[in-house]
C-alpha cells in the first residue's frame, strides 16, 4: 500500500512539474506573438530602417526596449545587439543585395509581370532586402534550399499570405500590383528570419 501511494505522490508531483513548466513559458510564447506584431509594424512604417526595426523586436535577438534596460545594458557590454551588428553591415549588404537584386531577383517577363526570387534555406531568406518596381505585377518565388528550420512556415501578413515552404522545390506567389513606397515583409512564423520587398 505505501509503495503505491507513494507512485501516485510522484505521479501528481510530475503532472505539477509539468504544468508550472508549460505555465512558465506560455509568456515567453505570447511575447515573442506580439513582437512580431510590433516587427511588422516598424517595417510597414514609412522608416529607413525596416531591418533594424524588425531586428529590434524579434523574439530572438536581444531586447533593447526600456522595460528591460538593465538586462539590455548588460549584454551590451558583453555582446553586440542585434541592431549594432545590422547597423555595421547594412551598407555594405545594401549594396551587394541591390547589385545582385538588379542582375539576378528581380526581372520582367514576357507577359510585364515581375518576378522576384528569393531563396530560403537553412538560416533565413536572401537576399533580405529587394527593391522592386511598383505599379508592375509581381510574382514571388521562393526557392527552397535544404530549408529544415522555421523559414518554411512562411507568411506575409499584409497580404494574408501564409504558407509551409518544402524543404527543397520551388513556391509562387502573387502579390499583386503594389504602389510606390510599399514594403511587403516577409516573415518566417517565429520572427526569426525575414526579408522585405520595397517597391520603387
Amino acid at each position: 500500500m505505501g509503495k503505491k501511494r507513494l507512485n501516485n505522490i510522484k505521479k501528481v508531483a510530475g503532472a505539477i512539474f509539468v504544468m508550472l513548466l508549460l505555465f512558465s513559458i506560455l509568456p515567453l510564447l505570447s511575447s515573442c506573438k506580439g513582437d512580431y506584431q510590433k516587427a511588422l509594424e516598424g517595417a510597414n512604417a514609412n522608416d529607413t530602417s525596416s531591418s533594424s526595426a524588425i531586428s529590434k523586436y524579434n523574439c530572438c535577438s536581444k531586447n533593447t526596449s526600456a522595460d528591460d534596460s538593465s538586462s539590455a545594458q548588460d549584454n551590451n557590454t558583453e555582446n553586440e545587439t542585434a541592431d549594432e551588428i545590422l547597423s555595421d553591415t547594412s551598407e555594405s549588404a545594401s549594396i551587394s543585395q541591390t547589385t545582385e537584386t538588379d542582375s539576378q531577383n528581380t526581372n520582367i517577363n514576357d507577359n510585364n509581370q515581375q518576378i522576384i526570387e528569393i531563396t530560403a534555406r537553412s538560416g533565413g531568406y536572401y537576399p533580405e532586402k529587394i527593391e522592386a518596381k511598383a505599379d508592375v505585377p509581381t510574382k514571388l518565388i521562393i526557392n527552397s534550399k535544404d530549408a529544415y528550420g522555421c523559414e518554411r512556415a512562411f507568411i506575409i501578413p499584409d497580404l494574408n499570405i501564409s504558407e509551409i515552404l518544402p524543404e527543397n522545390g520551388k513556391t509562387s506567389f502573387d502579390l499583386g500590383v503594389q504602389p510606390k513606397g510599399t514594403k511587403l515583409v516577409g516573415i518566417c512564423s517565429m520572427g526569426m528570419y525575414y526579408f522585405v520587398i520595397i517597391f520603387s
